[in-house]
């Protein structure tokens, strides 16, 4: 049986993965990790992101922080990274889970 944490990140890496099918522009890094903080623990958030990039999970970890004190505000790349996440399903993601 497939524990409750792995399925959740399984889920996680998979809207990303479809949302960034070339992977996370860096530009689109700090708004996402804006956008999903809330979403998720600290320590989850940074694994998932982690799987996906390939980041040192500390480094990610260290930007979670940061984003939490010092959230991205550019309303327009917020939204285009919202709409990104929005097409792969990002609103299904948050029902699930």
């Amino acid at each position: 049986m497939q524990s409750t944490t792995t399925f959740f990140l399984q889920s996680t890496e998979q809207l990303l993965t479809k949302a960034f099918p070339g992977g996370i522009l860096q530009d689109f890094y700090l708004p996402l990790l804006t956008i999903l903080e809330p979403e998720f623990s600290d320590r989850n958030l940074a694994s998932a992101i982690s799987h996906v990039t390939g980041k040192e999970y500390s480094e990610i970890l260290n930007d979670i922080y940061r984003v939490k004190f010092q959230p991205f505000e550019d309303e327009v790349i917020l939204h285009q990274v919202r709409s990104l996440l929005d097409d792969a399903g990002f609103q299904d993601w948050l029902e699930e889970n």
